[in-house]
């Protein structure tokens, strides 16, 4: 399958036919592992991703593939444990202890199975988040990896400045769980996909994690939750 995929660049486009390939091979087995679950998600090959992916420099392609094959492990793991994909607390807490991370002990209490869940280490690289909110949106895999945030979407500046201005909190100084406050539910809107879906987002919680071998000091991640709905 790759090989198909790698015939459609010119010789001086492919920068890693290595590093493509493995990529294709991640999302692949990625998409298996959803529909196993019965998790419908979008794993179509998206050229403009794959072309996006092989003019990145080696080590932004290394990045990419490697903060998607720990995620990749750390499923692979619950998956061993009995847990289904679609059971997000539980894949939380299974994950939370693969990556050495201790949760506030009433995070649990406030986070929903409906919901998206995401965590993000003190340089805001995401190194967790369930399927939901690839269930939502239509975006394929592949553009979601290596495309930003901004790129793909569009929210109100100044809600975003609020969220981010909250969730640092929990890194600077955090020692509970914290509910996002006057945020409203507000509007995000997929930028270039085909369909052009909107979701209304609801802020739910962010809650610092903290590594199981040390005691006391800062944050070295953080939990946050929200509640999506297609409007459109």
């Amino acid at each position: 399958m790759e090989h198909e995929i790698l015939a459609n660049f010119k010789p001086n486009e492919i920068y890693s036919s290595a590093r493509i390939a493995r990529f294709i091979l991640q999302v692949e087995w990625f998409k298996e592992l959803a529909y196993k679950n019965e998790i419908n998600i979008n794993a179509k090959q998206s050229p403009g991703a794959i072309q996006e992916f092989a003019q990145m420099s080696a080590e932004k392609q290394n990045k990419i593939l490697f903060n998607f094959d720990s995620y990749l492990s750390h499923l692979r793991r619950a998956g061993a444990q009995r847990i289904q994909m679609n059971e997000s607390r539980k894949l939380t807490w299974a994950c939370l202890s693969h990556l050495n991370l201790r949760p506030c002990h009433d995070v649990f209490d406030k986070i929903k199975e409906d919901e998206v869940i995401e965590i993000y280490n003190r340089d805001h690289i995401q190194i967790f988040r369930n399927l939901r909110f690839f269930e939502l949106c239509s975006y394929s895999v592949y553009d979601i990896l290596v495309f930003d945030w901004p790129t793909l979407y569009y929210r109100n500046a100044k809600i975003l400045e609020k969220v981010f201005e909250q969730t640092q909190k929990s890194f600077n100084s955090g020692s509970s769980t914290k509910s996002y406050e006057n945020i409203p539910i507000h509007e995000l809107t997929e930028r270039f996909s085909d369909e052009k879906r909107s979701f209304s987002i609801e802020m739910g919680v962010h809650s610092p994690l903290f590594r199981t071998d040390r005691e006391g000091g800062a944050p070295d991640a953080v939990l946050l939750s929200l509640k999506a709905k297609r409007i459109l």
